[in-house]
């Protein structure tokens, strides 16, 4: 078998300057296009992983029954109690005059 010779005169010759720039600047092009599409994927899942948590956020609060999600009472002057059920009467002062 004879080895392979490419004349340095044709356009496909792999180590002439022109071909070799146009290598290099089309895997910059495609690393910026990389680059592009990773920040545009990175943006989304944040977004995604946001309503996420914005959802589970309002579904906690409107879901009734759940200790974790009474706020701490902050009686001021006593002014508020926590009934039996663990709900906070903030509107007692009111109820009693």
């Amino acid at each position: 078998m004879g080895k392979l010779n490419i004349a340095h005169h044709k356009s496909y010759h792999p180590y002439r300057r022109d071909n070799i720039e146009r290598v290099r600047k089309d895997e910059e092009e495609a690393r910026l296009r990389e680059a592009v599409e990773e920040g545009r994927m990175m943006l989304a899942d944040s977004e995604a992983r946001m309503d996420t948590l914005r959802q589970r956020a309002g579904a906690s609060r409107l879901r009734p029954g759940h200790q974790e999600d009474v706020p701490e009472a902050v009686p001021q002057a006593g002014s508020s109690t926590i009934t039996s059920k663990g709900h906070i009467n903030l509107f007692e002062h009111l109820e009693q005059a």
